[in-house]
């Protein structure tokens, strides 16, 4: 067997493992972590013949793991739930000034969702008006209820990452170190649910995306997740127009923006709040460390 194949696949498996997730064959190859020149046949071949993987259900997990496929099934039905639960709001968000798209990203982007989890979105903005739309969308969640709240996240519309169409190639400017896994697939996985530009095709076209995850494929609107604009859009967005005053509710923002955000905020490398006119992101704790720590260990067992 191909020690890079077999390496690239234990890593793959180990990385999902961390989020009790297994893989389907397509998925295997498609999310394989840098993979050697290979074909879907060559992956299934070699992964079936790897002492440390189990095949149940269909998925491909460790041996020691055999649950997972239960577990997948459940949160597969958890996420759609959410989403159901979650989507006229949603929706709602796609007729507000400046937004031109809404990815789903995270555990929920891929159906990996528990019962306690919130619903993690990427909004795109109109060029220029990324301070104006959070302050819109924002404000709507908020009455509407539906922001997280100190010791209540279940089904909470997550409003943590803005782009601007010249913001989203530099996503890959987040990664910690160019074996940043959880960057990634975090890219890799995006969602769209509202995207009449298909700007999911400009997150994924990255060189550096292609070099650790080379036979990924952008992930096409799912039906049951799929919001398509309407004449009802063009208006809303047209008479928004008036409305985007991008300037101004930036001062606004960040006049009643917490201390601490403001005290986190920096490079878009190392920082895990980042405030400019391109990305905006939210985050007071960055897991990476602590996961990709995690994942180099599970490599190195499994590798034995």
């Amino acid at each position: 067997m191909p020690t890079d194949l077999v390496h690239s696949i234990i890593s793959t498996v180990a990385y999902f493992d961390l989020f009790d997730y297994p893989l389907t064959y397509p998925e295997l190859y498609r999310y394989l972590w840098r993979s050697p020149k290979t074909t879907l046949a060559e992956v299934i071949q070699t992964a079936k013949q790897l002492d440390q993987l189990v095949e149940l259900d269909g998925f491909v997990m460790f041996k020691n793991r055999s649950t997972l496929a239960t577990i997948r099934k459940q949160r597969y039905i958890e996420s759609e739930l959410k989403f159901n639960k979650r989507r006229w709001y949603i929706w709602l968000l796609t007729l507000l000034p400046g937004v031109e798209a809404i990815l789903l990203v995270n555990t929920f982007s891929y159906h990996n969702v528990r019962t306690e989890s919130d619903i993690d979105l990427l909004i795109v903005s109109r060029p220029h008006t990324i301070w104006a739309t959070r302050f819109y969308t924002t404000v709507v969640a908020k009455l509407l209820r539906v922001r997280p709240r100190p010791n209540k996240s279940q089904d909470a519309l997550c409003l943590s990452f803005y782009a601007t169409p010249q913001g989203l190639p530099k996503l890959t400017d987040l990664q910690s170190h160019p074996n940043d896994a959880m960057e990634a697939y975090w890219i890799a996985q995006a969602m769209p649910v509202y995207d009449p530009r298909h700007y999911v095709q400009q997150i994924v076209n990255s060189k550096w995306l292609n070099t650790v995850l080379p036979n990924n494929q952008p992930i096409t609107q799912h039906i049951n997740r799929c919001i398509k604009h309407t004449w009802l859009h063009t208006i809303m967005h047209a008479l928004g127009r008036l409305l985007l005053w991008n300037g101004v509710l930036k001062i606004v923002q960040l006049w009643i923006m917490p201390k601490q955000l403001k005290q986190l905020s920096g490079p878009l490398e190392t920082s895990s709040v980042v405030l400019t006119d391109d990305l905006l992101k939210f985050h007071t704790r960055d897991p990476r460390p602590e996961l990709l720590a995690s994942w180099h260990n599970k490599i190195q067992v499994y590798s034995r």
